[in-house]
């Protein structure tokens, strides 16, 4: 059997459902949130999440959704950092974007701009 993977931060992620939901009871009983001190509120929380168990299958769901945003985050991340050397070589070198005179330029032109935004090419 495969052990269940449970997400980083899951507790953290308890601790702040738990934390709403008392907020929403201290409504609900017509207590004006912003008067009540966050010490208050907050040394509530453990009491409350031992007597409500299911928060821990709401927290590891809404903590795994949080992961998979952060990788989906990350991967756009780096694809956009990737830099496709083969064509910024060319233009660098003045081979791209650019009429058939040797000397090389400081404006690489329209063709390696959209080689370099396009990516590597085949």
């Amino acid at each position: 059997m495969k052990p269940m993977m449970i997400p980083t931060g899951t507790h953290i992620v308890a601790r702040w459902i738990a934390k709403k939901a008392i907020e929403q009871e201290l409504r609900n009983q017509g207590v004006r949130i912003t008067l009540v001190p966050p010490r208050v509120i907050n040394e509530k929380v453990p009491a409350y999440i031992a007597q409500h168990p299911e928060i821990w299958a709401k927290a590891i769901e809404r903590a795994r959704l949080i992961e998979e945003a952060e990788e989906r985050r990350k991967a756009a991340r780096r694809k956009k950092t990737q830099f496709p050397l083969n064509n910024i070589e060319a233009c660098v070198k003045g081979e791209r974007g650019r009429s058939s005179d040797a000397t090389p330029r400081s404006n690489p032109g329209p063709d390696c701009i959209s080689a370099w935004q396009s990516g590597p090419s085949p």
